[in-house]
């Protein structure tokens, strides 16, 4: 009976291993699935968590203004703002070089939305001489042509008409004063013919000067245009004062 009962017990003993090997390996898969789990949970986290902190950043950079010239639309990567005139906000901010180009093609000293009158400094680029020629080779001036052939066209037609009157009341003039014509019939000729011409005169010098005039404002707007426009940027005192150098006027043309 006793040998039974060894054997008994000694055929059960790798049975109970396989179990306690099974229970290890079970407990084993168990604590890697844990970590596995807890990996990705943390993992999940901090995704998340990165997320939204990039989320609000997006939303902060969305929500501050960003601030760009007033007339190029750039930032101040390249060129740092001025802030002369009275104006708040981001239209406060421009570049020197754009407010200098803007001023010298508007042909203005002041800003157009508050007013404020720039201290500048405005070089004419090209001399009267030399402006004339270079704007009638660049300009867009067919009118000037146009007003140019007019001229050579009508003008003898004024010069003969108005010698022709001359001639024709003088000689009615003198007919007027002999017995065969009559004298007040002759003097309304005259008078009629004398008139006709000063019309005609008044008329053709009138148009040559309104002509002459528009093309004198357009060369001058042009010259002006095209000068160099220099800002005297105001020194900032240690009490937040603008002194400023030169003329307060505005303009200064040399």
């Amino acid at each position: 009976m006793r040998g039974l009962n060894t054997r008994g017990v000694g055929g059960h003993a790798p049975l109970e291993e396989q179990q306690q090997n099974l229970m290890a390996l079970q407990d084993s898969s168990q604590t890697e699935d844990y970590i596995k789990a807890l990996h990705e949970n943390t993992l999940s986290f901090y995704q998340k968590w990165v997320n939204s902190r990039l989320d609000k950043s997006k939303l902060e950079e969305e929500l501050t203004p960003q601030i760009n010239c007033r007339v190029c639309w750039e930032s101040d990567e390249h060129e740092t703002f001025l802030t002369l005139c009275r104006c708040k906000g981001t239209s406060a901010h421009i570049h020197r070089s754009c407010l200098e180009k803007w001023l010298a093609k508007s042909d203005t000293s002041h800003c157009e939305i508050c007013g404020y009158s720039y201290n500048i400094i405005r070089t004419p680029r090209y001399n009267v001489r030399e402006s004339i020629p270079i704007w009638l080779k660049h300009g867009a001036h067919r009118d000037l042509l146009f007003d140019a052939i007019s001229f050579f066209a009508f003008a003898p037609l004024v010069v003969v008409s108005t010698y022709l009157g001359v001639v024709v009341s003088l000689h009615h003039f003198d007919l007027g004063d002999s017995v065969e014509v009559d004298m007040p019939r002759s003097h309304m000729v005259t008078a009629g013919v004398l008139g006709l011409m000063l019309t005609l005169d008044y008329s053709f010098m009138l148009w040559l000067f309104t002509r002459v005039r528009h093309h004198r404002s357009r060369w001058y707007l042009w010259w002006r245009r095209h000068s160099v426009v220099k800002v005297v940027v105001p020194l900032q005192t240690s009490y937040g004062e603008m002194v400023e150098d030169g003329n307060k006027e505005g303009c200064t043309l040399k």
